[in-house]
C-alpha cells in the first residue's frame, strides 16, 4: 500500500501533449507552483515536436520535482548548447550526486529499492564541488543501469544549486541526504545530442 501512494501521484502528473508551450495551460500551472526562482531556465513559449511533464509534488520522500522533457529541433538544441556557460558532466562524473541515493531500508524501509536497492552510498559529509542531479527513473527514456537512469549519451548541465529550504512542503527536520546538503535544490538541463532531446529539470529536497 505504502508503494501506491508513492507511484500513483507521480504517474497521474505524468502529461504528453504536441502543441506549443505557452498554450500549455498544465505546464503554467505546474511552473507557477514551484516558483520563478526554481523554473526560470524552463522555457514558456515555442514550438516543439514532442513534450512530457513529470512533476512530483507528493514530497513522500521529502523532495519535490518537476521534469519536462521536450524533443526539439537541431538548430534549437545547438542554440542552447551554445549559450550555455555552465560546466557540462556525464554519467561516469565522479561528482554526481543523484537525490535519495542515500535512501536505505533503516530510514524509508520498502519502497527504497525503487531507487537503489542493496547499493545505497553510504550517508557521509561530501566534499565539493558536486553536482545534485534528479533520479529519472520515471522518464521514457530511462535506463537502469546509470546513476541518473538516464542512458549514458547524455549529457548534464548544472546550473545552480544551494543548500536550504525552498519549499513549505519539505520537513525540516527530515532528509535522507548528507549533513552538508541536508535540504536544498539544484536545476539544470540534460541532453541527447542524437536525439534532439532536452530535459529541464529541478530537484528541491
Amino acid at each position: 500500500m505504502r508503494m501506491n501512494i508513492l507511484i500513483i501521484p507521480i504517474m497521474a502528473a505524468l502529461l504528453s501533449c504536441k502543441n506549443s508551450l505557452n498554450k500549455d495551460v498544465e505546464y503554467s500551472k505546474q511552473l507557477n507552483f514551484f516558483g520563478k526562482d526554481l523554473v526560470d531556465h524552463f522555457p514558456t513559449e515555442g514550438a516543439y515536436k514532442s513534450f512530457s511533464l513529470g512533476i512530483d509534488t507528493v514530497a513522500y520522500y521529502n523532495t519535490l520535482s518537476i521534469v519536462a522533457t521536450i524533443e526539439l529541433s537541431q538548430e534549437n538544441l545547438n542554440a542552447i548548447l551554445n549559450n550555455n556557460k555552465k560546466p557540462l558532466i556525464d554519467n561516469q562524473d565522479s561528482n554526481i550526486i543523484v537525490v535519495n541515493s542515500f535512501l536505505s531500508r533503516q530510514n524509508f524501509p520498502t519502497p527504497a529499492t525503487v531507487f537503489c536497492g542493496e547499493q545505497c552510498i553510504d550517508k557521509t559529509i561530501l566534499k565539493e564541488p558536486f553536482f545534485v542531479l534528479p533520479n529519472f527513473y520515471l522518464n521514457e527514456y530511462s535506463d537502469s543501469s546509470t546513476i541518473t537512469r538516464l542512458p549514458n549519451q547524455f549529457k548534464h548541465i548544472p546550473i545552480e544549486q544551494r543548500t536550504g529550504i525552498y519549499s513549505d512542503k519539505i520537513d525540516i527536520n527530515k532528509s535522507t541526504m548528507p549533513s552538508n546538503i541536508f535540504h536544498g535544490f539544484s536545476k539544470g538541463i540534460s541532453f541527447d545530442k542524437d536525439k534532439n532531446v532536452v530535459i529541464y529539470w529541478t530537484i528541491v529536497w
